[in-house]
């Protein structure tokens, strides 16, 4: 091996940072630090954007994730079930993610104003310990053999990452209707 390709090779691994796929998780990541932070914290207009500004980045990198597993299935033909398939965990968490979103954003002031009930508060962080343990889920997946070979799911993973979207779109929705119907003087 010569001097060039040995560095070659090792500019290589120190820019593996910047594959697609580890940059979705590193956006993933700070987008639930945020989030986690900000849901920990008092509630006021700053930190609601802050958890806004953190879903939306978590939804970033799950797009990106979404874009780069359809990119490298490995099928050149595939039936719509099997995209389907390939898709519908990520759908579930993104479409949660933004539904939640959009109605902090639609109760903003009520919700900054501290106009909630305390149920608010507690499934905030429900919702973003869910959705911990979906990315978790997430990076398991990446990291398991048939999902390297095939860009498909293994079975076991699939079936839990949509049984704990349905969760934490559950508590979503729980999250709304307290919104929507239980409010207080502040």
């Amino acid at each position: 091996m010569d001097v060039s390709s040995n560095i070659n090779k090792n500019i290589t691994n120190s820019y593996s940072f910047i594959n697609p796929s580890n940059f979705s998780f590193y956006l993933i990541g700070a987008g639930i630090m945020v989030a986690m932070i900000t849901t920990l914290l008092d509630i006021n207009k700053n930190t609601l954007t802050g958890l806004m500004v953190g879903y939306s980045v978590i939804v970033s990198g799950f797009l990106i994730l979404l874009s780069t597993v359809i990119n490298n299935t490995k099928s050149s033909t595939f039936s719509l079930l099997e995209l389907l398939k390939i898709i519908a965990p990520f759908i579930l968490i993104i479409g949660t993610i933004m539904f939640l979103t959009y109605n902090i954003g639609k109760y903003f002031n009520k919700i900054s104003k501290g106009r909630v009930s305390n149920n608010y508060k507690t499934f905030s962080l429900i919702f973003t310990l869910v959705t911990l343990i979906e990315v978790i889920l997430f990076y398991n997946t990446k990291n398991s053999s048939q999902f390297k070979r095939t860009s498909t799911i293994p079975s076991i993973l699939y079936w839990m990452t949509i049984f704990i979207g349905i969760i934490n779109f559950i508590v979503a929705e729980i999250i709304s209707i307290d919104l929507a119907y239980f409010s207080t003087d502040g």
